[in-house]
């Protein structure tokens, strides 16, 4: 009878261990906070990217949400850009596709450049190298960012 009483308490507690630790799991894997960073010739760019992680969401029934940034840095000086008449960026990762366009009508006073979307899509992995690709009046460069 005492045996059976330890083989009892044994299986209660293995098995609260077990949804103890794949609960953690849940938590640690549904606040994703990324950030992916690499430079060019003329560009230094980080891709950040934070949201609930998607696939726990789905399993719980919620949206995967996500934000991502996008922020490119010109790394000459500023008056190299004033007479820059458009600038546009693609990025390719696993899980995001995105270009965008900015025109300037007048010379630019910054040499940084932020671009925000949110979306309810899932997360890149920390691990990804993302692609962009720079073009600016008749100028293009390729950046791997890890």
């Amino acid at each position: 009878m005492i045996f059976l009483r330890k083989y009892i308490v044994f299986i209660v507690v293995a098995i609260l261990a077990v949804m103890t630790g794949c609960s953690k799991k849940e938590t640690a894997e549904t606040d994703v906070n990324h950030s992916f960073k690499g430079k060019s010739d003329h560009w230094v760019a980080t891709y950040q990217v934070e949201g609930n992680g998607g696939f726990f969401e789905r399993l719980k029934g919620t949206d995967p949400k996500s934000k991502q940034q996008l922020i490119l840095t010109y790394k000459g000086d500023v008056s190299e850009l004033s007479t820059l008449k458009k600038l546009t960026y693609n990025l390719i990762s696993s899980e995001s596709k995105g270009n965008e366009t900015v025109t300037f009508n007048e010379p630019t006073t910054k040499k940084e450049f932020t671009f925000t979307k949110i979306k309810g899509k899932e997360m890149e992995p920390s691990d990804e190298t993302v692609s962009v690709k720079v073009k600016w009046d008749g100028k293009e460069e390729e950046l791997s960012l890890k």
